[in-house]
């Protein structure tokens, strides 16, 4: 009986420790966690820290100044609001599906209008995939009206009846108000096939309010 007490009382004070060891070690453990500023969560090593690492920059000069004490209206208030939204870059794009268009003279395929808030930049990208008869050569551009320059650079190749990617990016400096851009095409110096083409892509602008 002696011996079994012992081991009871043993058993206990054992139970006692880890319990012990649990309730001052655990909690010093979790208050070394750091907190995110922004989900007020633990972020563990390796975790998800991607939320404060990709946060909008916004370069604005807020049109008004306040001195501790005095009060802000509401059209102040609302006008500060508008200055920073303007300085959000936007998009907007435009998909294009042609299949054996005649592009024996330049072809619009499909247009972007965008209402840039301040005066600043517009990216356009017009890529996707086309297919061009064999002997004709097929240019493919974006641009900011309805043709195509060969000082703004063009993409093109010498049609052979398959597929072929393409990519063509330029940037506008724009000032505020609608902007159109275009997604245009042309058969062009090599003229031996049908002058028939099938494109599709996307036509893409992206605005942004600053240059770095």
């Amino acid at each position: 009986m002696k011996n079994i007490s012992r081991i009871k009382f043993s058993f206990r004070v054992v139970v006692l420790a880890v319990a012990l060891v649990m309730l001052t070690g655990i909690p010093n453990a979790i208050g070394k966690l750091p907190i995110g500023p922004i989900a007020d969560q633990p972020v563990y090593p390796g975790g998800p820290v991607y939320p404060l690492l990709f946060l909008p920059i916004v370069n604005v000069n807020v049109p008004y100044e306040f001195t501790p004490g005095t009060t802000i209206s509401a059209s102040q208030m609302n006008n500060n609001f508008k200055a920073v939204g303007n300085q959000m870059p936007g998009v907007d794009w435009a998909t294009i599906k042609k299949t054996k268009i005649d592009v024996t003279s330049t072809v619009t395929l499909n247009t972007v209008t965008i209402s840039a808030p301040t005066a600043g930049y517009v990216v356009v990208r017009f890529d996707g995939q086309a297919i061009a008869d064999t002997g004709d050569r097929l240019v493919l551009a974006a641009s900011d009206d309805n043709s195509w320059h060969p000082d703004d650079g063009t993409v093109a190749f010498l049609g052979d009846g398959h597929p072929h990617s393409f990519s063509h990016t330029r940037v506008y400096a724009v000032s505020a108000g609608s902007k159109t851009f275009y997604a245009v095409a042309q058969n062009y110096v090599d003229t031996a096939g049908n002058g028939k083409a099938s494109i599709y892509g996307t036509l893409t602008a992206t605005f942004y309010p600053n240059n770095y």
